[in-house]
C-alpha cells in the first residue's frame, strides 16, 4: 500500500526511503541509507538536475528510468533541499484502489501543510465516486489552503493501467498553480503527458538526466575507496553505461589482486553475483515466464528486431514483447525513432548469456537460426559472426568468401582480421580464397611473416566439388598476390598480373587491384607507357566499384611515374587526387597510404611549401610501419621517394634512415630491378654530406609502434606484452623516441609528437592523464 511521509530532514527521508524500498532492495544490494552517504555529496543527483527540480513550479514533474537509476534517492535529495512544504507517498500495488491511493495522497498533505483537518474523509466515499467526489474535495481543500505545495509520488508504474492512474490524472488537472506534482517510476504510469508537453506544464527527466557521465563515475568510486585514473574511470561508465546501481556495486567491491598487484580498478560484468543477484531481484523475478525465455533467448544478438527475434524464438509476438520490455524501462535500449531496432544493456545481456551458456547445444541452435535470418536478409556479416558463435567455423568461413572482397573495397579489414582470429590453418585450406585475402590484407599492413604463411597455404589449394561464390575470383586473386609478392622478381610478378588480368572479368572486384599491380610493375621495369596506361585503366575501374584502396595505389603510382618524368603539373593533380580518395575511403595506415603521404610531401618540397612537406612526412612515418619484404618493390620505391624529399628538407640523417631500411629489404629481395641500382647510387650521393641531426625522421618502425601507445596509461610491460617483445626491448625504444623527440618524460614526448603531427591529440592528454613507465 501507499506509504506518506512528512519529514523534511534528509536523513529522515533517506530512512523512510530505506524502509519503503526494504522488501525490494535488500541486503547485501544497494540499501538507501548506505548509499547515502556517497550520492548526498558526490553523484546523484547532477547539482544542475538538483537545481532543476528545486525550479519546477509547472504542474508534473515526471522521472522514469529503470530500477538502479536513482529516481527515489532523486527524490529524497530533492526534498531535503525544497523551502515548500513536501509530502511524500510511495506507491505499491495495493494502490491500484483509487480511494486507497487517494487516502494516503490526502494524509500526507494534510501533515505536510499541518492543516489539522482531514482533507478527505475516506469514510465518505466509495469506488464509484473517485472522481466525481474524492478527487474535487481532495483539490478544493489545496485551492482553500492557498499554500504551495511539492507532491512527490515515488514507483508509481505500480499505477499504470488501473483506474488509479486516471484518478492522479484528474488530480494534476485540478491542482492550484503553485502546487507540483513528480511522478518517479518505471514508467510514466498513463498519464496524459503530450497534453501536459504541450501545454508547458511538465517537465520530464529521463535515463540520460540520471546516468552517472565518467566523472561522476570516477567520483563515486573515489568514495568507496577506489580513486581511478582518467582511462579507468572512462572503462567502467561505459561497462555500466552510467548505470548507477551497477557503479555503486563494482566500487564497492573488494579489491582484486592482478599479477601480483593490487588494482584499484573495479570490475564489472553481468556475470558477477551481486550484479546479477541485483538483475534478478530488479527485473527478471517479476517477469512472466514466456517474457523470461524471450530475454534468455535474444540474449545472443547485439541487436534486435521483431522479426530477428521471432526467427530465434520460433514465435511471432516479438514485437508486442520488445515494445513492451523498453516501454516499461526494463534496460532495452530502444536503437531508432520508429522502435523497430532494440539492444539489451550490456550488464543485463551478459547475466543472460551466462545462465544460457550452460547449454552450449541450446545456444548453438539460437546462432544458428540468428545466422539463417540475417543471411536472408541482406545482412551476411552478421550471419558469419552467429556461425562462428554456433561452432561452425566452416560454414562461416564459405560465408565470409562472398563478402570479404566488399570489406576489402571498404577498408574494413578489421572485421575480416577478427574473422580470421577464428580459423585454423585447415579450415582456411578448404576455403583457400580467404588465404589469398589474408596474404593480400597483410601484404598491405606490412606484415611480412603472416603474409608468407597466408600465401603458402595457397600454394596446391584448389576447390574441390561445388565452389562457393567467392571462390569465382579465387584464381585472380590469388596471381594478384604473386605479383604483389614477387619473391622471385620482376619478371616472374608481370608474369603472374598478366594471369590474374586473364582471369578477371570487367566486373570483377579484383580486376581493378590487378591492373593497379601490373602497371606498377612495369613503371618500374621501364614499360612506362603501357604502365601508366593501365594504372589509368586501374584507377577508372576502381572508382566505378568504390575500390577508393585500389584507386589510391594507382593514382599514387602515377603520381610517381610523373615525378620521375618531371611532369609535376601531373603530379600534383594526382596527389590531390589520392587526398581526396583517401579522405573517401577513410582506410587505416597502410603501404599504400605511405605512398599517397610520399607523393604528396615531394609535390610539396617542389612546390617549396616545406611545413607541408614535413607534415606529410610525418604521415609517411606512421604508414612507414607497414613497409616490408611483402611489399618489397612498393617498400623501395616509397622509400626511395622519402629519401630524396628529405634530402630537399635539408635532412640527410632522415634519408639515410630510409636507404637503410630500403637496403634491408633488398638484401631479401634483390631481384628488383633497377631499384637496387637507384638505393645504391642515393646511398652513394649522400656519403659525404654531413651526419644530421638524427630527429624524428630517423625513427624506426618499431619505435614507431612504441611511440602509438605513449598517450596511453600503459606500462612499458604491458606495451611489450601488446607488441610482442620484451620489456627491455620497450624502455630501450622509449629512451631512443625521447632522444629523437628532445624530450625528458613520457608526457613530453607525446606533446611534441602531436606537435610534429606523428599522433592525433587525444582527450587522454589532460593533466594527470600520462603515466610513466
Amino acid at each position: 500500500m501507499g506509504h506518506a511521509s512528512t519529514g523534511v530532514a534528509e536523513d529522515d527521508a533517506l530512512t523512510e526511503l530505506a524502509h519503503a524500498r526494504g522488501a525490494t532492495f535488500g541486503e547485501p544490494l544497494v540499501e538507501a541509507k548506505l548509499a547515502a552517504p556517497y550520492l548526498r555529496s558526490a553523484v546523484l543527483p547532477r547539482e544542475a538536475l538538483l537545481q532543476r527540480l528545486l525550479r519546477a513550479d509547472t504542474g508534473l514533474v515526471t522521472m522514469v528510468a529503470p530500477p538502479g537509476y536513482g529516481k527515489s534517492t532523486s527524490l529524497a535529495l530533492w526534498r531535503a533541499q525544497e523551502p515548500r512544504p513536501v509530502a511524500w507517498v510511495t506507491c505499491d500495488a495495493a494502490d491500484a484502489d483509487p480511494i486507497r491511493f487517494l487516502g494516503y495522497v490526502g494524509l500526507a498533505i494534510e501533515r505536510a501543510l499541518d492543516l489539522g483537518m482531514p482533507v478527505l474523509d475516506r469514510r465518505s466515499v466509495n469506488g464509484a465516486s473517485a472522481l466525481t467526489n474524492a478527487v474535487p474535495r481532495l483539490t478544493s481543500a489545496l485551492h482553500e489552503a492557498g499554500r504551495p505545495l511539492v507532491l512527490l509520488l515515488d514507483d508509481v508504474h505500480h499505477l499504470g493501467g488501473t483506474p488509479t492512474s486516471d484518478v492522479l490524472a484528474m488530480v494534476i488537472d485540478y491542482l492550484p498553480p503553485d502546487v507540483t506534482v513528480a511522478a518517479a517510476g518505471r514508467t510514466d504510469a498513463g498519464l496524459p503527458l503530450a497534453r501536459l508537453r504541450a501545454s508547458g506544464r511538465l517537465v520530464e527527466i529521463g535515463i540520460d538526466d540520471l546516468a552517472l557521465d565518467e566523472h561522476e563515475a570516477g567520483r563515486l568510486a573515489a568514495l568507496g575507496g577506489r580513486p581511478l585514473a582518467q582511462p579507468e574511470a572512462r572503462d567502467l561508465h561505459a561497462r555500466t553505461e552510467g548505470w548507477p546501481a551497477a557503479v555503486y556495486l563494482a566500487a564497492r567491491r573488494p579489491h582484486r589482486q592482478s599479477s601480483g598487484r593490487t588494482t584499484a580498478t573495479p570490475s564489472v560484468s553481468g556475470r558477477d553475483t551481486d550484479i546479477g543477484d541485483y538483475i534478478e531481484a530488479e527485473l527478471l523475478d517479476t517477469a512472466s515466464p514466456s517474457v523470461r525465455a524471450f530475454l534468455q533467448k535474444t540474449a545472443i544478438l547485439d541487436r534486435m528486431n521483431a522479426g530477428l527475434c521471432d526467427a530465434v524464438v520460433e514465435g511471432t509476438s516479438s514485437d508486442r514483447i520488445l515494445r513492451d520490455l523498453a516501454s516499461t524501462n526494463q534496460l532495452v535500449v530502444p536503437l531508432d525513432a520508429q522502435g523497430g531496432w532494440f539492444r539489451y544493456h550490456t550488464l543485463l545481456r551478459e547475466h543472460l548469456l551466462a545462465t544460457l551458456e550452460r547449454d552450449r547445444d541450446a545456444a548453438n541452435r539460437l546462432h544458428r537460426r540468428a545466422a539463417e535470418w540475417f543471411a536472408a536478409n541482406g545482412l551476411p556479416e552478421l550471419a558469419v559472426d552467429h556461425l562462428f558463435a554456433a561452432g561452425d567455423p566452416d560454414a562461416a568461413a564459405a560465408v565470409a568468401c562472398a563478402i570479404v572482397p566488399r570489406l576489402f573495397r571498404e577498408g574494413r579489414e578489421a572485421t575480416f582480421a577478427r574473422w580470421l582470429g577464428g580459423l585454423d590453418d585447415d579450415t582456411i585450406r578448404r576455403q583457400p580464397f580467404l588465404a589469398v585475402l589474408a596474404a593480400w590484407m597483410y601484404t598491405l599492413q606490412g606484415r611480412t611473416s603472416e603474409a608468407e604463411r597466408m600465401a603458402d597455404l595457397t600454394v596446391g589449394a584448389e576447390y574441390e566439388g561445388a565452389r562457393p561464390a567467392g571462390a569465382d575470383l579465387y584464381e585472380e586473386a590469388r596471381a594478384t598476390l604473386w605479383a604483389l609478392q614477387s619473391r622471385q622478381g620482376l619478371a616472374p610478378a608481370i608474369e603472374h598480373a598478366r594471369h590474374a588480368l586473364d582471369r578477371s572479368t570487367l566486373l570483377s572486384a579484383w580486376r581493378p587491384q590487378s591492373l593497379a599491380a601490373l602497371g606498377a610493375i612495369l613503371t618500374i621495369a621501364d614499360d612506362r607507357d603501357e604502365g601508366e596506361a593501365l594504372l589509368r585503366e586501374a584507377a577508372i575501374a576502381a572508382q566505378a566499384i568504390g575500390g577508393w584502396r585500389a584507386q589510391v595505389f594507382a593514382d599514387a603510382w602515377r603520381a610517381l611515374s610523373a615525378i620521375e618524368r618531371d611532369d609535376w603539373a601531373t603530379a600534383d593533380t594526382l596527389s590531390r587526387r589520392t587526398a581526396d580518395s583517401s579522405a573517401r575511403g577513410q582506410f587505416d595506415p597502410t603501404a599504400i597510404a605511405a605512398a599517397r603521404s610520399v607523393v604528396a610531401a615531394r609535390v610539396a618540397a617542389h612546390r617549396g611549401e616545406l611545413a607541408e612537406a614535413r607534415r606529410q612526412m610525418a604521415a609517411f612515418q606512421l604508414g612507414r610501419t607497414t613497409l616490408g619484404t611483402a611489399t618489397s618493390w612498393i617498400s623501395v620505391r616509397c622509400l626511395l621517394e622519402a629519401a630524396r624529399t628529405h634530402l630537399a628538407l635539408a635532412d640527410p640523417a632522415g634519408a639515410r634512415s630510409c636507404l637503410q631500411q630500403a637496403g634491408d629489404i633488398l638484401i631479401r629481395r634483390p631481384h628488383l630491378g633497377r631499384l637496387g641500382a637507384e638505393v645504391a647510387e642515393l646511398r652513394d650521393r649522400i656519403r659525404s654530406l654531413p651526419p644530421g641531426p638524427g630527429g624524428t625522421s630517423t625513427l624506426t618502425p618499431a619505435e614507431v609502434r612504441v611511440l602509438r601507445l605513449l598517450p596511453t596509461y600503459l606500462t612499458a610491460a604491458e606495451m611489450a606484452e601488446r607488441l610482442y617483445v620484451t620489456p627491455n626491448t620497450v624502455r630501450t625504444q622509449i629512451q631512443a623516441l625521447y632522444g629523437k623527440l628532445g624530450a625528458t618524460s613520457r608526457a613530453e614526448a607525446v606533446e611534441a609528437a602531436i606537435e610534429i603531427g606523428l599522433l592525433e591529440p587525444l582527450p587522454v592528454l589532460a593533466e594527470g592523464r600520462i603515466t610513466s613507465s
